[in-house]
């Protein structure tokens, strides 16, 4: 029977297995204190604009495509992510 790879956690500094069992690991700075660019360099960042909530309040229903709408309606887009 194999043993699984060991997986890298986020936030560390050394490979996978390379420290010593029981040795602390520095973690990733508090969000709040690293840089934006750092963060998008080093991790996923998830960001939820509100882009379909907006488009809906200016009469676009759930049964349309968004992403089809810069295509047919490219100022309303446009419009929109100017708010």
């Amino acid at each position: 029977m194999s043993t699984p790879p060991q997986v890298a956690k986020p936030g560390r500094t050394e490979p996978a297995g390379a420290a010593t069992p029981g040795a602390a690991t520095p973690g990733p700075a508090p969000r709040r204190d690293r840089s934006f660019l750092d963060q998008i360099q080093n991790s996923i960042v998830v960001a939820d604009g509100a882009m379909g909530t907006m488009l809906y309040s200016r009469g676009i229903f759930l049964n349309r495509c968004f992403d089809e709408l810069c295509l047919s309606n490219p100022g309303l887009v446009s419009d929109t992510h100017a708010q």
